[in-house]
Parts: structure tokens; sequence; C-alpha cells
């Protein structure tokens, strides 16, 4: 309760629901609802009524609605009565199943409760989990769980594993160390996954000699003992990466960094040297992230330098000609590093204070500890951006990257693409370039004070992308498309070279920005030329000798290129100021007045463009179009004898095809040519 309003202070309530209009209402229909639900879950239960599932799932809708928009108290009854009844015996597993999803969306906001507001008893849990999972009977079949109970399961433990008891670390221990025998390698692995699974890791300092200064030297003498990579290592490898990220800055890691960095260059499966053996074992790309990126950090910079070992030793094999089965591993774990990386930094410098404890200030990544884990991983991926399985990768990591060191992968990766554009004859590594650019799109447009010229760089590199627009490479027309309607989504498409004259606090990047946006107009009229170009050179033929799957994939390629030039013209006319606008209207129709396509797919290429204009503009566009089309349909229609005609004229079909898309608007401004629709609707209904 709020003790100065004297109110009840609920849990977390959704914020878009501030947003509504009936928001004064929203509060006491929840309380009521919830009221309801609360009464009817409790009478259902204790008269064990079949229709209890109904009140269950009203929680999960409860939660979608409001948010957890209940008091701290009900929280946890909800909590404990749940958890009272998925350990009953003989309860129906669907039934079980239902109640844990319940408790997992209940625990999911751990920030919510601490381990002093909420205790659960881990052996209850861990005995259902034997019971549903380990069970002899689901050999022969008189044991059937339903399916992604297991995974739903395991998502709930991860949740309540926080609130067990401080004693619940040693009792695992006692009761799961028998397992661990290395000869026994079904027995290991139950043990492995057990442990992995309950052994609660996030507690607070003063808890940690009853949390992981109980096993963990013995774990990692377990592990490193074990050279060979058995099955069950993955799972104390997840279970360090978990324990690493839940207690950075309270456990001196440096005595095993060797050793960990050894394994995991070994669990690559790498081929070199005189190496004959291959494992078919490899590593858990998100738990190593998880594990290197929370080594980082401290007055020690030995996981720092590992890190460049590291990556020193795996240059060569992310090379665009160095292809074997370790590509797509080595390209995940580029990602993972990127996003494990970006989330401390998220963790330790934006995320709010919560019961749960916080790093260390002196282990807090420093900026220069950025800096330098940025150029680490920087040659690395302008290697690898180029290779077939690596752009994707490459990409997704420039753009978290570039969020926190733009000065350092923008430039490059911009030096990269003048290269690709001054080189026609590899179009994969134009691609490549292409993605990689847009992909750090965002942080070369905003105003940044650590790479500010990355705006000088956005239109030169949009005239040069032009080009790509080519009808002969589907692959890198798309990906043009997407460079295109991606930055110019970002940016206005407006002349302000006028600014020079008048501003005189621009800084020089700044001014020569402003002069720069006069070739708008330029660049709109270029991309529409190239744009006409595409529809000239994508007609219809039809061969009745072509294949069946020949066939298809023209048309998948016809559907992409038309969403991509439908996409492109959407962002580029919803950006351009009214004058730009007005001039490309005019270049449009003076080309499609002047000109027939079939309907197929060109035609339908140029009225989409048609509907591109009515989208943004419907009064400008329909004032344009619809005078001339309309009267070209009503000529070419007052004979009768085209009633009688089984294949329309193109020209009729064409011009019919134009006015369906740029009629697709508000209905009022359709109404200044209601006569002319309705007399052009009784000349074509009958054809």
């Amino acid at each position: 309760m709020d003790a100065t309003t004297g109110e009840i202070k609920m849990q977390h309530e959704l914020t878009c629901n501030k947003h509504l209009p009936y928001y004064s209402n929203l509060k006491e229909e929840a309380i009521e609802y919830l009221r309801e639900i609360k009464g009817n879950i409790s009478l259902s239960l204790l008269l064990s009524e079949s229709n209890s599932m109904t009140w269950i799932e009203s929680i999960v809708k409860f939660t979608k609605l409001y948010g957890r928009y209940f008091s701290k108290d009900d929280h946890i009854y909800l909590i404990k009565l749940f958890l009272e009844v998925i350990i009953t015996p003989g309860l129906d597993l669907r039934k079980v199943h239902w109640f844990i999803v319940v408790l997992y969306d209940l625990l999911r906001k751990s920030d919510l409760l601490s381990p002093d507001d909420l205790t659960i008893e881990w052996r209850p849990l861990y005995e259902l989990y034997i019971r549903m999972f380990y069970n002899s009977k689901e050999t022969y079949g008189l044991h059937v769980v339903p399916d992604s109970f297991e995974f739903t399961f395991k998502h709930f433990i991860k949740k309540a594993r926080i609130y067990f008891p401080k004693s619940a670390t040693k009792e695992i221990l006692d009761e799961l160390r028998p397992y661990l025998c290395v000869y026994n390698t079904i027995a290991i692995t139950r043990g492995t996954v057990l442990l992995n699974l309950f052994l609660p890791t996030l507690m607070k300092p003063e808890d940690h000699d009853k949390g992981f200064k109980l096993w963990l030297e013995e774990f990692l003498t377990l592990w490193d003992t074990n050279q060979n990579n058995p099955s069950w290592e993955q799972n104390l490898v997840n279970l360090f990466s978990r324990l690493a990220q839940d207690s950075i800055g309270y456990i001196d890691w440096d005595p095993w960094i060797p050793k960990i960095f050894t394994h995991l260059l070994r669990s690559c499966n790498l081929i070199g040297g005189s190496r004959k053996v291959q494992m078919k074992r490899t590593f858990n790309v998100q738990a190593t992230s998880m594990l290197i990126i929370s080594l980082l950090g401290g007055p020690s910079s030995v996981a720092m330098s590992h890190v460049a070992k590291l990556f020193s030793a795996l240059e060569s094999y992310y090379h665009p000609s160095n292809i074997g089965k370790w590509n797509t591993k080595l390209s995940q774990f580029l990602c993972a590093l990127s996003i494990e990386f970006i989330n401390r930094i998220s963790k330790e410098r934006y995320q709010k204070k919560t019961w749960m404890p916080e790093i260390p200030s002196e282990y807090k990544l420093t900026d220069k500890e950025i800096t330098e884990f940025v150029n680490i991983l920087k040659p690395i991926i302008l290697i690898h951006m180029f290779s077939r399985s690596g752009e994707r990768s490459s990409a997704y990591a420039c753009q978290l990257l570039s969020t926190i060191r733009p000065e350092l992968i923008i430039p490059p990766l911009i030096d990269k693409m003048y290269s690709s554009m001054e080189n026609l004859i590899e179009p994969h590594r134009l691609i490549s370039s292409l993605q990689c650019v847009f992909s750090v799109s965002r942080n070369m447009v905003i105003s940044n004070k650590h790479y500010p010229e990355g705006q000088t760089h956005v239109i030169p590199l949009l005239f040069l992308a032009l080009p790509g627009l080519d009808p002969n490479d589907i692959k890198k027309c798309m990906i043009t498309f997407q460079f295109i309607s991606t930055f110019v989504s970002l940016i206005p498409l407006v002349d302000c070279s006028s600014a020079v004259e008048f501003r005189k606090d621009l800084a020089q990047t700044e001014y020569d920005v402003c002069l720069a946006t006069s070739q708008w107009e330029d660049f709109v009229f270029q991309f529409i030329e190239r744009c006409f170009l595409l529809i000239e050179n994508s007609s219809f033929e039809h061969r009745p000798e072509r294949r069946e799957s020949e066939a298809f994939r023209i048309n998948s390629e016809e559907g992409m290129t038309e969403l991509g030039l439908t996409s492109s013209f959407n962002s580029i006319l919803n950006q351009c100021s009214p004058q730009i606008f007005e001039r490309a209207l005019d270049k449009v129709y003076c080309y499609l007045s002047n000109r027939i396509f079939e309907e197929k797919v060109s035609g339908k290429f140029a009225a989409n463009i048609c509907r591109c204009f009515t989208k943004v503009n419907p009064e400008l566009t329909l004032k344009k179009f619809w005078p001339h089309f309309s009267k070209q349909v009503l000529h070419l229609t007052e004979s009768d004898d085209v009633l009688h005609e089984d294949h329309l004229d193109q020209q009729l079909v064409f011009n019919l095809l134009v006015l369906s898309e740029i009629v697709r608007c508000d209905g009022h401004h359709l109404l200044n040519y209601k006569d002319s629709i309705v007399q052009v609707l009784r000349r074509t209904l009958l054809l």
C-alpha cells in the first residue's frame, strides 16, 4: 500500500492502457474482473469442477489485457495457490500443463517479486519433473506427456529457481552428486541436466557461501578432466554461463580463462594441422557467447586478451574462400557475441535498479573496453561479410556494434560500398555491401556526435545504388530496393539548400548536407526512370513448353519485384516534399499516358505505381490521372462491338487496370468524379 495516498500499489500496469479513451474506468474494471477470477478459481478448485480451466485461462487473458494489475499480496496468493495444485497426485496432465503456463506467466517478470517476498520449495517441483519425464512407463506407452509440456516446464523452472530457499543448493547437490560418475554416461547426463535446470545462480552476494561456492570449483575440475568432448559437457557450460552472467564481478575466473577458451576452440570442430578425428558435437552458441561476455571487465584484462587471441585463431575460417561445416556456427557465434555484448551494456548503464544484485562499478565495461571489443570483431566482420553464409550475420553484427561505436564500424563499410560500386563484375560483393550498409542506416542518418560525417554519404550512396535496379539480377534488384526504401524512410526528401543563406550557425557537416539536398529531385527522377526500365523489361511471355517449376520461379520473382517496387515508391512519395511529389506525378503521367502495357506483369507494376501516388495524395493523383484514362476507356467502349469480343483490346485492359488502382482511396475524394465513375462502370460491367 502506498504510504502517501493510502491506495493499494499495483505490481505492473500496461503502459499502452494509459492512452485508452476509457482509462479512468479501466482500473475499476480490472479490479472487478480480478475479484471475479479469484473467487471462481477458488470455488472451482474446491469443488473439482471440470470448467475450472476456463478461469485458469482467464488469468492469462487478464495479464494480456491489464498487465500484472494486482497487488503484491494477490500476486503471491495466486502463485502459491497454483503451486499447491500442480503437486496434487493424480491430477490430469493437461491441467498441470495449463497451471504451469499460468505460473510461468505470473513469474515471468522477476523484478516484481524478490526472494524475500516469495519462497518456492524445490523438492516438490523436482519430484514432479522426475515423475513426468523420467517415467519408466513412458517406454511402454502407459505414460503420455502433452506436446510442449517439457519445454513449458523447463521455462517455468528457470523462473521458479530464483525463489528456492537458501538451503536448496546444498540439498540439490546432495540429491544429484551420486549421478556424477564419468564412467556412466546415462547417469552423468541425467545429473548434469537436472543440475543445470534446478541449481539457483541468481543470489544476493551475502548468500554466495550457500550458493555457487559449494560446487563451482568441483564442477570446473570435472569439466576440465574430461577432454574428449562428452555429451554432458554442454550442460555444465550452460550452467557456468548462467552463473557468470548472474554473478558478474563476484567470481575470479582468471585462473580458468585459458582452459575455458581452449575448450571452446576445441569444440568449434575446425580442420587444421595434423588433426584427423572430427567431433560430432559442437558448442552451444548462445551459452558460450554469454559466458565470454560475462568474463569481460574488471581490473584484469585476461579475458579481453583471450578474446583477441580466439578471433586471431578463427580469422582464416571466416574468410569467404574457406568453406566448411563450421561456417554456420561461426556466423551465429559472431551475432550472438554482439547481442550479448549489447545486452550487457544495456543492463549496466540503462536498466532500472531492482532487488537483483548490481554489478560492482569496477567490473562494469568501460568505454576503452567497448572500443577494444569492437576493434577485435571489426576485421572479422569486414572479411566475413563477403562469404556466402555470412552476409546476414555480418550485417546484423554491424547493426548492433554501430549503435555503440559508429565511428569504428561505418567508415570501413562505406569504403567497401564505394569500391563495390566501382566494380560491377562482382554482384555478390555489391549485394553484401548493400546489405551491411543499410543495416547501419539509422546510425548514419541520426545526429551523432561520434560520427557526424555519416549524413554526408547518404545522398551519394543512394545515387550509386540506382544501377543496382537490374531486371536481370533479381537478388541485387531486391537488395537495392530495400537499401533505397530503408534510407529514404528515415529522412525527408526536402530541398534545404536555401538554409545556408540565412543560417550562420551550421557546422561544416550540416552545411554540406544542406547543399547536397538540392539533388533530391534529380534522385527521384532517376529512380523513376530506372523503374520505367524495369517495367519495360518485365513483360509477360506465355510459353507452353515452360516447365511448371520454372514458371513458379518466374512468378515468385515477379511477386518479389512488385513488392520491392511498391514499397520503395511508397517510402519515397511519403517522404518527399509537395513540389517534388507534383513533378514526379507529372513524369509518371507523361510516361503512362503514352504507353500500353500487358496486364499480367508490366501493366500491373505500372498500375501499382499509380496506387502509391493515390495513397499519398489522392486529390492530386485523381485530378491528374482520372480524366485521361476514363476518357480512353469510354472512347474504346463506345461501340457495342466490344461487348462481343473474346479478347479485349490490350489498351482498354491497361486503362481499366490503372483506373482500378487509383480509386483505392478514401471515398470522399471520389465524389467529385461520381458521374464519370458511374459512366465508366455502366460501359465496362458488361464486358
